[in-house]
């Protein structure tokens, strides 16, 4: 009987829609290689929306160069491909081609222009996990800055926000990083661009700019992969090891609430399901796909502390 009510408590999908497992959460922090050159590795999202401008636009689309923190800002009307392909062609025309570019799962992103774009310059594409913002921390962190930076630069004018994104993002670009020690346009170019409301300084030495950029970027790597050990050790302190789950698997997946018309989301199910377990990736994500094939299909990457285990009831 005990073993009877066990199994039968642990297969109740109204139970497991609901219940969020207690204590640490499952899952360790994996960092992406960092390489040590510019514009090798590109993060990307949109933030906003916001008052429409003069100009028509609504959003910030934001692109982080990994390495040496170097921001690209630019205002757009809506968070259509065309206006990611339109940024990128720009970049790369300026800076050259990335070997990799992360996002997350935004439709603008698995666009088919966009699939386009990467494969005819060999560019590497990755997708972040669904409901995994993590993934693109890095990008995710400045968006934070950049709208306090903004905040700060508008005003009352709110439809003319978008005429101080070069202000903001030079301020960012001028400025010592935290992680890396240095401007990132003195990362990226060799100096740091002289600003509107710098104090001159005269100097007689002669510095050997090459040299100097040399050793500025090893200290700025060696101080990147610290800080990124430093980060995994936290974020690892509160967590357990993830649990693992193999093909075959039937799981829940945990998913952000969409609330219409609800003030309050507390009694809203967490997870839906059940799904199954189709393909086992790296750094513990599983592609999951839906089982019924009346209702539309759902095939997508999901980080493991996102699944639960389902085991269907059966009867000895």
């Amino acid at each position: 009987m005990t073993d009877f009510v066990s199994k039968y408590v642990k297969s109740c999908i109204p139970c497991l829609c609901v219940k969020k497992p207690k204590g640490k959460r499952r899952g360790y922090l994996h960092p992406i290689q960092k390489e040590g050159r510019p514009f090798h590795t590109l993060h990307m999202d949109h933030v906003g929306p916001f008052c429409k401008t003069e100009t028509g636009n609504m959003y910030m689309l934001v692109t982080v160069d990994t390495f040496t923190k170097y921001t690209w800002i630019e205002g757009v009307p809506d968070t259509s491909a065309r206006y990611v392909v339109r940024c990128l062609e720009l970049l790369t025309k300026i800076f050259g081609l990335p070997e990799r570019i992360i996002s997350d799962r935004g439709k603008c992103f698995t666009s088919r222009e966009m699939k386009k774009f990467c494969s005819e310059r060999n560019i590497k594409h990755v997708l972040n996990a669904i409901a995994c913002p993590r993934s693109n921390g890095q990008v995710e962190r400045f968006n934070s800055t950049i709208l306090n930076a903004m905040m700060t630069a508008i005003g009352d004018e709110h439809d003319k926000w978008d005429s101080k994104i070069p202000e903001v993002q030079c301020g960012i670009n001028s400025t010592i990083n935290a992680t890396t020690g240095y401007p990132p346009a003195e990362l990226l170019f060799g100096f740091r661009p002289k600003l509107k409301y710098d104090i001159a300084i005269n100097s007689t030495e002669q510095i050997d700019r090459e040299m100097q950029l040399k050793l500025a970027r090893e200290q700025a790597l060696t101080n990147i992969n610290k800080s990124a050990e430093n980060a995994k050790t936290r974020y690892n302190r509160n967590r357990i090891p993830a649990k693992t789950y193999n093909v075959g698997d039937m799981v829940m997946f945990e998913k952000t609430p969409i609330l219409k018309g609800i003030s309050s989301g507390k009694l809203v199910q967490r997870y839906v399901g059940p799904f199954k377990v189709v393909k086992v990736l790296p750094n513990d994500r599983y592609v999951v796909k839906s089982l019924s094939k009346d209702r539309r299909c759902f095939n997508g990457v999901v980080a493991s502390d996102k699944l639960k285990l389902f085991k269907p009831q059966t009867i000895d």
